[in-house]
């Protein structure tokens, strides 16, 4: 087993998952968070739009980490 499969393998191991789990979850976090950066581009360029998504982005994620550390 060389290096990376051993991060690899140890990362999966300490939170629990298989390596599809991993990848569904950080997939979905990934393209949620790329939405979120998103938003917060076109509200810099024009406020009016996304007024609270950044926030309500930041409060989601929290939400999402929270759970998936049970």
């Amino acid at each position: 087993m060389g290096l990376l499969d051993i991060i690899i393998f140890n990362h999966l191991k300490e939170n629990k998952m298989t390596y599809l789990q991993h990848f569904v979850i950080s997939f979905q976090i990934g393209t949620y968070l790329l939405l979120c950066s998103t938003k917060s581009f076109i509200h810099a360029l024009i406020p009016y739009f996304f007024k609270d998504s950044t926030e309500e982005c930041i409060k989601c994620i929290s939400y999402l980490l929270t759970i998936l550390q049970k």
